[in-house]
């Protein structure tokens, strides 16, 4: 048949026919299309001007195949100039031409499939006015359809997006999994994962594909529902993040109270001994007791009196520390205040050989602690050396350039290293010398809250920061 037979049989023929190239301009376009779409000859001249609505010839111009290969059909729709919607099922092929492709395409008339007695199909108006983002792809990812829905969540218009890759929409960690799945064909219900907004903005979708298929049964495109929930998750994670702040919350306070019940506990068992031994000192004083008991009595009246007195003064004392009140800033020579500390141990036990020795240069012994609560703490690890040394107790002070270390040794039995920390739990009295289990666990409290430490290794070792030195910066800047 001739060119010019075959043109005249395309141009009155029942059958619509178009074709556009790869950049959705009109190359040609028959009567019945025209009807059909209700184009005036004007508006598809060839020049590029006048060309009918862009959005449905770049869709064509998407669809373009190989050479030869004829495409599966796929869906058109316009309006006409008379507000009729119309929809059009389009074969296509792609046929170079000149270097180019040129995309043809037979189109017929389905518009009767939307319309019920007059009334128009609403499964497009409710896909246009979703909520949720619906496109649809070819089989190969290229968007064919993308509603208003997807234009506010994505970014992209359908004119911008349509004919291009669906996967410039997901993430790189994301990428692998939608690419196996585009190959093996899966389809997935309520798939939550991220998705890229056209600036680049990651949002969280959920997101529902399934396949279309035509009248012979034949998977055509997929359809594609996305629904952001970046918000539902976010309010999901605040949730989930408040919940386990209250339960942190709730357990610290299920914890504190605990350790208030052991600690009362504890307390009262200790005041027990001493109260104990008063009352039986004071009752047996009231009986009238042969006159050479009298002072034994009142001997062991004043010690356990002593006893509960420092009892209660290291209960009150834990008491402030928990409370979490904050030593009072200042700087101690913390050899000057070893010193005294090691000649009240010689005062109090003459029988022992107390020593000190200085591994640190005048200028940097000042520490960064008031010194009351420097000698609290030397003081409770020196009545422990005390209670447990056999002939001698050495005092080191040593140290590097950030902290000074005081390391206290006596030649008693030790700590067994499986209790080097149970010997700081409060109320612990290893080996019954008489001491209340409190003095450890205040020292190691006060070093703690000055920024120091307290632990066992051959003896307790205290540290302490350093203060600047008082012509430096750091220094003269402070109080």
């Amino acid at each position: 048949m001739q060119r010019g037979t075959w043109r005249q049989v395309l141009e009155h023929g029942p059958v619509g026919y178009l074709a556009v190239d790869e950049r959705g301009r009109v190359v040609d376009v028959n009567a019945a299309t025209r009807r059909l779409f209700g184009w005036r000859p004007d508006q598809v001249a060839h020049a590029p001007a006048g060309r009918p609505p862009q959005a449905l010839t770049q869709r064509l111009a998407a669809a373009a195949l190989q050479p030869g290969h004829v495409g599966v059909p796929m869906l058109l729709r316009s309006v006409d100039g008379v507000g009729r919607r119309i929809a059009a099922e389009a074969t296509v092929w792609g046929v170079d031409r000149r270097g180019g492709t040129v995309v043809h395409a037979l189109l017929r008339d389905v518009s009767h499939r939307s319309e019920r007695a007059g009334t128009p199909d609403p499964l497009p108006a409710l896909v246009e006015r979703s909520a949720d983002a619906v496109h649809t792809e070819t089989l190969d990812g290229r968007v064919l359809s993308w509603n208003a829905a997807a234009e506010s969540i994505f970014g992209w218009t359908a004119d911008e997006i349509v004919g291009r890759d669906a996967l410039l929409l997901v993430p790189d960690e994301w990428l692998e999994e939608a690419q196996a799945r585009r190959a093996s064909g899966t389809f997935v219900t309520g798939l939550e994962c991220e998705r890229l907004t056209r600036g680049g903005t990651r949002v969280w979708v959920s997101i529902s594909t399934s396949p279309v298929h035509d009248e012979q049964g034949r998977q055509v495109m997929t359809a594609t529902v996305a629904r952001d929930i970046t918000e539902q998750r976010w309010i999901a994670e605040t949730l989930d993040a408040t919940t386990t702040a209250l339960q942190a919350a709730l357990l610290e306070a299920q914890t504190s109270e605990e350790r208030s019940h052991r600690f009362l506990a504890d307390a009262a068992h200790q005041l027990r001994a001493p109260l104990a031994g008063i009352r039986a000192s004071a009752e047996t004083l009231l009986h009238g007791p042969a006159a050479a008991d009298t002072e034994r009595l009142l001997v062991s009246l004043v010690r356990e009196t002593s006893r509960a007195a420092r009892l209660l003064s290291s209960l009150l004392r834990i008491a402030r520390l928990d409370a979490s009140a904050p030593p009072a800033a200042g700087r101690s020579d913390v050899v000057a205040v070893c010193r005294e500390e090691v000649e009240r141990l010689a005062l109090l036990e003459p029988g022992l050989k107390v020593s000190l020795v200085v591994d640190r240069p005048p200028g940097t012994r000042t520490v960064a602690a008031d010194p009351a609560s420097c000698r609290e703490i030397l003081s409770n690890l020196g009545e422990n050396a005390r209670r447990h040394a056999d002939s001698r107790i050495e005092v080191v002070v040593g140290g590097d350039a950030s902290a000074v270390t005081v390391r206290i040794r006596d030649d008693g039995p030790g700590v067994p290293e499986d209790e080097h920390e149970r010997v700081f739990d409060r109320f612990v009295s290893l080996d019954g010398h008489g001491g209340s289990g409190l003095g450890l666990p205040i020292a190691r409290t006060l070093a703690r809250t000055l920024g120091g430490d307290l632990r066992y290794d051959d003896g307790f070792v205290l540290h302490l920061p350093c203060c600047a030195p008082p012509d430096s910066p750091a220094g003269r800047a402070g109080p």
